[in-house]
Parts: C-alpha cells; structure tokens; sequence
C-alpha cells in the first residue's frame, strides 16, 4: 500500500506532528455498498514498513498495530514496538503477528518518532500488509483514485464520507488557522495507470453537516489541474454562501468544458471562524453533462 500525497514527486506519506505522535486510520467503507452492510473482516498476519527517502529523524519508532470490529468504537492491540530504528532510507523492515482473528477495521498508530526535538513531521514510504502466505492482495486496503485533505477526524469523521451517498455522516476538520478554519479536499482519478484518466465537472453540490452550523463553509473554489498539482485552475469561486437548515443540499453549476486529471476543494472561511474550532461538510457531489452523470466522483472500495 502506498501511503503518498497527490501531486508528482511525493513518494512518502507525510503527517505534521500536533506532539510527538501521528496515526493513520483505515476503516473498510465502499462507496457503493449498501448503508448497513457489515464491513469484511480480514486477518492480517505480517506487516512491512518502509522508511522514506530523507529526514530520518522523522522515522516512526514506537508504534501499534491495532484491530476493530466494531467500527472503530474499541480497539485490540495486534501489535507493538519499541526503539525500532531504520538504518537506512527506503529500507524495508518485516514484522510478524501472533494475530489469527478477523477484523473489519485496522489502525497503525504511530507513538513516537526517531527524534521528536529535530523533527516537524512522521513520514513513511510504504506500508504493506499480509495475510496467509504473505498475500499482500487479500488484506491491503483497496482504492482506484487518490482522495486527499488537510485533515480528517478518523476513524467516524474522514474524507470518504464526502463520497458516501450519506448526508447522515460527514467530513470534519479542526482547521489551524483560527481566524478562517481554512481546509482543503484533492482528488486524482486512477493514479497506478499510465496516463492518468482526465474527467470533466460540469456542476458540483455540498450538502451542509448535522450540527454546527458555525462550521459550514462560507468562501470556498474549487480548483483542477493537468499536471499533478503543480499548477491550478480555477472553475468556480464562491463567498458568503449560507446553509441555512442543516444537511442542506446546494448544487452550483459551472461552466467548465474541460477534462482534468485533478481536482481541489479549497475552503477559504468557514461561517463563524470565532465560534467554530473545525470546518464540515456532509457530502461532496461531483457531476458531469447531467445531475445522474456521477462520473467525475473520485472511487474507492475500503
């Protein structure tokens, strides 16, 4: 599994520290199961982690591999190291598990790092993991477009609840900037092919979260790109737009006839900066030549 940002020459996952810990969550949701479907279980009896290409003081060392069946409510620790060290950069370190249940959820949560005084972040170049036999396939989780944030609030309130079909579950992040809240969702459609497909937004909608409205956004754009990130377009600008009930859906149409491989969600300002400590949305709602046309909707599996 390849922990990597969107845009071309990222080739390591990259996390700020709040401390000294950062942690990665994976919760099995597909976009096109049925609400209410058990998640599958999947038993994972090895892991690899690989360190990135630089920084090593950045590199996990205390960490726990953890299992959920319950959505995320408890957790069971599988896993835990102590004082690990990489000598090397992209240097590959195997880890086997005593673990022979199934679980629906996993999380790796990262403890510590090499060096907390030196280091501004926690980085890793690749997590795999294995079930029987070092079956990578059957346990790795599965996705088709690269879905990118600022920030997310695992494991109930993460990015891919903005693609769900479900206003009943939202996407929440505790924006730094206290004066704005300001975040950001990207998305690149099938980044493991070669050339990457381009789709074109003709019309996208938000619908407004739960609760809060202080946290709804109020000035956002919505951005493309053709070259992995590196420059930006933009398609549609809004401010001082008000939901005014909550799990509100509001469609904008614009006027873009050009297919893009890449596409961001820049939130300027939430509605109340003052009063909110995070900004959320329900869900994102991506269309193409008609309101059916659900083609630009970046797509995942877990």
């Amino acid at each position: 599994m390849r922990l990597g940002r969107l845009g071309v020459g990222y080739q390591a996952w990259f996390c700020r520290l709040a401390i000294v810990g950062c942690l990665w969550s994976a919760l099995p949701v597909s976009a096109a199961s049925p609400a209410g479907n058990k998640p599958p279980g999947k038993v994972i009896h090895a892991y690899a982690l690989t360190s990135a290409n630089d920084a090593p003081e950045r590199d996990p060392m205390d960490w726990r591999l953890l299992g959920s069946n319950d959505g995320g409510k408890t957790w069971l620790t599988l896993d835990i190291r102590t004082n690990e060290i990489f000598r090397e950069r992209l240097q590959r370190k195997v880890y086997i598990t005593s673990n022979e249940s199934a679980f629906g959820a996993y999380r790796f949560e990262i403890d510590r790092v090499r060096d907390p005084v030196a280091a501004n972040s926690v980085q890793l170049a690749d997590l795999e993991l294995m079930g029987d036999n070092g079956d990578e396939d059957a346990v790795t989780p599965g996705f088709t477009d690269r879905i990118n944030c600022r920030g997310d609030n695992p494991p109930a309130e993460t990015v891919a609840n903005l693609f769900d079909h479900s206003p009943g579950t939202k996407w929440l992040d505790g924006g730094a900037d206290e004066n704005t809240r300001a975040s950001w969702i990207q998305w690149q459609y099938s980044f493991s092919t070669a050339p990457p497909p381009v789709k074109a937004i003709h019309e996208y909608a938000l619908t407004s979260a739960n609760d809060f409205p202080q946290r709804d956004p109020m000035d956002w754009r919505l951005l493309a790109s053709n070259d992995g990130g590196r420059t930006w377009v933009t398609l549609d600008a809004r401010t001082n737009e008000v939901f005014e009930t909550r799990q509100q859906r509001k469609a904008y149409k614009i006027s873009n006839e050009t297919a893009y491989g890449a596409y961001q969600l820049v939130i300027d300002r939430v509605r109340d900066p003052a009063a909110a400590t995070s900004v959320q949305l329900a869900e994102l709602e991506l269309m193409g030549q008609s309101e059916k046309d659900r083609t630009p909707t970046p797509g995942f599996t877990d």
